[in-house]
């Protein structure tokens, strides 16, 4: 099984296939039956709070985030302060909160039940879609445990990257969600299942989740 380990912040992958659609019925905070024609949200993050990291001189350090909704699909665009990005080692880690309901899903101590995470590597070549998965079926030891449903776009510039997914991959019909990104770095040849300290969160721990709209 894949984990998530909150301590360090670090995400792994498996495949499996799964779509989890949110309905009215379903007692949801919005109706999940009619697709949004579109949403656009902005948040800032302050410059230089990254956290130290070993062996990394200048940790990743998010400043600007961008989420659009249209035509079925949500992109994520996140913008580094200078010279803290690097197209090689850093990762991005985006958790959502589909239903925005911070009692389902996987719950943390900040504010967000995680329905799904996109995991965001420009050493993959596309966005990973994660699935929450907190009681896995084999009786295997998780905490917390996520499972690929499939693949987004993802495309890399000299400050920050984007990645664009389809609604249905992460079981939302109208785009409404709450999100957090978390940021850390890859050291060239670890495995990406291996631990890595989280070097800097958008909204910061101590701030309520972002939401869409």
């Amino acid at each position: 099984m894949n984990r998530l380990d909150r301590a360090s912040g670090a995400p792994a992958a498996i495949a499996v296939i799964g779509v989890l659609l949110a309905s009215a019925a379903c007692g949801g905070k919005h109706p999940r039956t009619t697709p949004a024609a579109s949403f656009h949200r902005e948040v800032t993050d302050p410059i230089g709070d990254a956290t130290p990291m070993p062996d990394v001189s200048n940790p990743p350090d998010m400043g600007h985030g961008i989420v659009d909704v249209a035509n079925g699909q949500i992109t994520f665009t996140v913008h580094f302060v200078p010279s803290t990005f690097d197209r090689e080692s850093t990762r991005l880690t985006i958790e959502l909160d589909t239903d925005q309901d911070p009692l389902t899903g996987i719950r943390t101590t900040y504010g967000l039940g995680i329905d799904y995470i996109l995991d965001l590597w420009p050493a993959n070549g596309r966005t990973h879609v994660m699935k929450a998965a907190p009681q896995p079926a084999d009786g295997v030891a998780c905490k917390p445990c996520y499972v690929v449903v499939g693949n987004g776009e993802l495309a890399v510039e000299a400050g920050g990257m984007t990645a664009t997914v389809p609604l249905a991959l992460i079981g939302s019909a109208d785009g409404r969600v709450s999100f957090r990104v978390l940021a850390y770095s890859m050291k060239p040849g670890v495995a990406p299942a291996s631990p890595t300290k989280v070097s800097d969160f958008m909204p910061d721990v101590t701030l309520p989740p972002a939401r869409v709209p």
